[in-house]
């Protein structure tokens, strides 16, 4: 992908409804957990922000490892984006506490 093809996506999905709340007014708060070599973390973390008025907070190295819910706890984040194997595992820690 090129940076024409991400700043584009990124204009166009903030102007969707599902990013319509985010505004340039309001600061978001975001936690980035990637490495910066993946393409989401890539797109979320550096591109789609930049039209936005959002603070980045980058987790600590072995965020996949188990300390990324430490980080959570601290900032809060307003929003967070996750890859599906991220959510999978929230869901089983969920999941084992319901039980």
């Amino acid at each position: 992908m090129t940076h024409d093809n991400l700043t584009y996506a990124a204009q166009v999905g903030l102007s969707d409804a599902l990013l319509d709340y985010v505004t340039g007014e309001v600061n978001e708060w975001i936690v980035s957990y990637l490495p910066l070599s993946h393409i989401a973390a890539q797109f979320f973390d550096l591109i789609i922000f930049l039209f936005q008025n959002v603070t980045i907070y980058f987790a600590k190295r072995d965020a996949l490892s188990g300390s990324l819910i430490d980080t959570l706890r601290s900032v809060r984040p307003t929003i967070f984006f996750a890859v599906p194997w991220i959510w999978e595992k929230m869901e089983d820690k969920i999941k084992g506490i319901a039980q």
